[in-house]
């Protein structure tokens, strides 16, 4: 087996166990000490930052979100015993979506190049699903066998959904571009090579569903284009997956970032700025399947209820409906997205940062993944071997998120809606991350040097 493919499997592995756990590294990924996942939001902050080398173990972020179900408050229900009918709240709509987010970082490393520039070698695995415009009160029919839904009747307007696996091996390279004046200007570009394990994607202007009493079938209107690639429907683990790659490609990030520093000579150590603005457009890119099923599917048909609880989509299309399908190359778009942030620091070693993700890829119909529009605002701490971190999250199918997080020395755990489970009594999202790293920090400029007396202090 390939040592690429043989990397992903076990990257795999580690994804599928935290399966069910949006932003990767909320609140983490803002600190100036967070090395390899501080790269995968900027690669600009690969220059001039204040860890010198860093070897990474392994990293791991898990988010899931939607405006279906929800949880209520840690310590209200018992993980072990979750009942569906008395521990979840859930909103059923015309329109509900879900959104799954998994990213790990797998074996990587990080040299400072002196001041000026830093480069980032770095493994990751990905996967991602979303599903937009789906009915939820017709998953409420098939839980309790439309008892109380007998003359249930809806019509799903710009149903999708996309699921792909993927992974990077990635080259990251910061520079300083301008250091004038106490301004700092870094640029940064990230290019990956891209492989593709697998996923699947549909899509349909329009679907009629109406609920049969008498046959206790669903009987469908419409007609969906359904795509399988790779593992397709197939979530067991098996290692004939990775001997040869699915489907390849490439990726690209690139990002900037303007640093302020008023009335600093910089020199050879590393001193924290007054202001930082940033922006960069991350996963740029592709992968490239060559043998994907392609299937356009007439729904003039119905399906007996009890079948539709526990199947893929794949499956119910294939064994209920005519479909015309062809073999075609796919190229599954990666979710482009703009990031904008500003950080600005307090006094000393408090800073509070605000952070937009914006999507720029998935119109709908063409195959590919994005991710979910938010604001995040992040007060913390930070100094050399300590981080902590309070991000708040606007936007989003679960609305206002209250996340915490804490790096303490080589390890640094968090969750970006943490906080919110421990107040709210309705929650629909949860999440969590891991990280294992050794960094290698730079010399510091030691308390007021060449930073003036009204000015922040050093870290």
């Amino acid at each position: 087996m390939k040592t690429s493919h043989t990397l992903l499997l076990s990257l795999l592995l580690l994804t599928l166990t935290a399966r069910l756990s949006g932003q990767s590294f909320p609140g983490f990924n803002l600190d100036n000490y967070a090395g390899i996942p501080g790269l995968l939001l900027n690669p600009a902050n690969a220059a001039g930052g204040p860890v010198g080398f860093e070897i990474h173990l392994a990293s791991g972020s898990a988010g899931f979100e939607n405006d279906y179900t929800a949880l209520g408050k840690f310590g209200d229900y018992d993980l072990e015993t979750l009942d569906w009918d008395s521990d979840f709240v859930r909103n059923p709509k015309p329109d509900n979506s879900l959104y799954l987010n998994t990213d790990v970082v797998g074996p990587s490393l990080f040299f400072g190049l002196g001041r000026k520039a830093g480069l980032g070698l770095v493994t990751r695995l990905r996967s991602l699903y979303d599903m937009r415009n789906f009915d939820g009160r017709m998953l409420e029919g098939i839980q309790n066998e439309f008892q109380d839904l007998s003359g249930f009747s809806t019509t799903f307007e710009g149903f999708g959904s996309n699921t792909h696996v993927w992974g990077e091996i990635s080259a990251v390279l910061g520079v300083v571009l301008l250091d004038r004046g106490g301004v700092t200007l870094k640029g940064g570009v990230s290019v990956k090579h891209l492989t593709g394990v697998g996923g699947t994607y549909a899509y349909s202007d329009r679907v009629e569903v109406d609920y049969v009493t008498e046959t206790d079938h669903l009987r469908t209107g419409g007609d969906i284009t359904y795509g399988s690639f790779g593992l397709g429907d197939d979530i067991e683990l098996d290692p004939s997956y990775f001997r040869e790659a699915a489907g390849s490609g490439f990726g690209f990030d690139l990002g900037l970032a303007l640093e302020w520093r008023p009335g600093v000579a910089r020199d050879s150590v590393y001193t924290p700025y007054r202001l930082k603005v940033a922006a960069s457009l991350v996963d740029l890119g592709a992968v490239t399947y060559p043998d994907v099923l392609r299937t356009n599917y007439l729904l003039d048909g119905s399906v007996p209820v009890s079948d539709v609880e526990g199947s893929t989509l794949g499956y119910i299309l294939e064994d209920y409906y005519d479909g015309a399908g062809q073999v075609e190359e796919l190229s599954f778009g990666l979710p482009t997205t703009l990031y904008l942030h500003v950080d600005y620091r307090l006094a000393g070693k408090l800073y509070v940062s605000a952070l937009s993700a914006t999507a720029l890829a998935g119109n709908g119909t063409a195959p590919g993944n994005r991710i979910r529009n938010a604001l995040t605002v992040a007060p913390r701490l930070e100094t050399k071997w300590l981080g902590l971190y309070a991000p708040v999250r606007f936007g989003g199918e679960q609305g206002t998120a209250l996340g915490v997080g804490v790096r303490l020395g080589f390890v640094t755990l968090g969750s970006g809606t943490l906080v919110s489970h421990l107040l709210s009594d309705t929650n629909y999202a949860l999440d969590a991350y891991a990280s294992i790293r050794i960094p290698f920090l730079r010399r510091h400029a030691k308390r007021g040097n060449k930073i003036p007396a009204e000015g922040p202090k050093g870290g």
